[in-house]
């Protein structure tokens, strides 16, 4: 089943005075509007999209559907019906900046994707870390990215808008890097640059090791190297995580409510922030707030946590590693101290290492130009054939 062609926001897609109909209903659904799903599905006939529709596990207040190679807009009407409210014309469809799929990485087990910029453009892979959805790869980022390159962020199982099972269907961290291969697969992507950030970047690192064909290049920062790698001739070795933010974690997965779960996070991107760059915590709460309404669920997804780590001590063999690889420096990073990015480039013979300063364990605003020049720096100077 292709499930494909959405956007996050209204405006995105369509012009504003078209959507009256469509954002009237929404306001008397649970999902706002900026946040509502739209899916395209191929369908023979209206019926057995209306089945299709109704039969749907994680129910979204308006989709498209494809019905006999026509576009429509359909938009809930109560549990188990959907109305039209248009049919979309080819120059609608050619305006959205983004694309959203589900795919089946397992029996039971879908993953949100989305897709920006065009589709026959070179592939760039965002890999978020443990518990993240692939929301918090900043909007300004896709963009900036997606001006000459396909970019593509996911949530990971048991996060965001993906399946979480985790207590049915239990699996090792190493799967997750399978996932990733999957999400290239169901895109029909044969080749990516692969860029992951915290538990993304030890998945960039098993993508290296097991399927380096798959990767153009490979970019990896807020992580240190697989257990194993041995200490640099110096000895630089990775550093400990900071014992006051394992204490502050140690409560992760306390019940809470909305506000509450909210005020823990928040304080969650204020320690992981840095202590440099100003901190915009109204930023990071209208960030959380997008992804609970993205996952329709508030509590602190910890499956992750409790994953197997087995497979992962694979460090030494990381010095045969031919692929183009980035290593970002984040000097501020409570996790991942910049010493670790630089153990972990002296044990990658084709590194490139760059330090971002001010850079914590975050992604804000203010830092994404810099984010964005140093990924586009990189990936281009392959594309060129002057990369490492």
């Amino acid at each position: 089943m292709s499930i494909e062609l959405a956007a996050r926001a209204l405006h995105f897609i369509y012009t504003r005075n078209e959507l009256d109909e469509f954002r009237k209903h929404l306001e008397t659904c649970d999902q706002p509007a900026a946040d509502v799903i739209h899916v395209e599905q191929e369908f023979s006939t209206m019926d057995e999209a209306q089945r299709w529709l109704s039969a749907l596990t994680q129910p979204r207040s308006g989709m498209l559907v494809s019905v006999a190679g026509n576009t429509h807009v359909v938009a809930r009407q109560d549990t188990d019906t959907w109305r039209l409210v248009r049919t979309l014309s080819p120059q609608e469809l050619d305006q959205r900046p983004a694309t959203q799929r589900f795919v089946e990485v397992a029996d039971g087990v879908s993953l949100w994707v989305e897709t920006w910029g065009p589709e026959e453009a070179p592939a760039i892979l965002l890999i978020m870390g443990a518990n993240a959805s692939g929301l918090a790869w900043p909007d300004e980022l896709m963009a900036l990215l997606s001006k000459r390159h396909r970019v593509i962020r996911y949530d990971h199982r048991d996060t965001g808008a993906s399946t979480w099972a985790f207590d049915t269907k239990p699996y090792p961290i190493t799967r997750l890097a399978e996932d990733a291969v999957a999400v290239l697969d169901a895109l029909g992507i044969s080749r990516a640059h692969v860029v992951g950030m915290s538990l993304g970047g030890l998945l960039v690192q098993l993508l290296l090791l097991d399927h380096p064909q798959r990767l153009l290049s490979a970019t990896v920062f807020g992580i240190p190297a697989l257990s194993g790698t041995p200490a640099l001739e110096d000895g630089t070795a990775p550093a400990p995580i900071d014992e006051g933010l394992l204490e502050f974690w140690s409560h992760m997965f306390e019940p809470r409510d909305l506000e509450a779960e909210l005020d823990w996070r928040v304080e969650n991107w204020r320690r992981l922030h840095g202590r440099v760059l100003p901190f915009d915590a109204e930023e990071y709460r209208a960030l959380e707030r997008r992804i609970i309404r993205h996952a329709g669920r508030h509590d602190n997804p910890g499956a992750h946590a409790r994953a197997g780590t087995a497979g992962l001590e694979r460090g030494a063999q990381l010095a045969h590693v031919t692929v183009p690889t980035l290593v970002i420096a984040t000097p501020e990073d409570p996790i991942n101290p910049a010493p670790n990015a630089r153990h972990l480039a002296g044990n990658l013979p084709h590194s490139t290492l760059v330090t971002l300063e001010g850079m914590g364990h975050a992604l804000p605003r203010v830092l994404v130009p810099s984010l964005a020049a140093a990924l586009l720096g990189h990936v281009e100077a392959v594309e060129r054939g002057t990369g490492k």
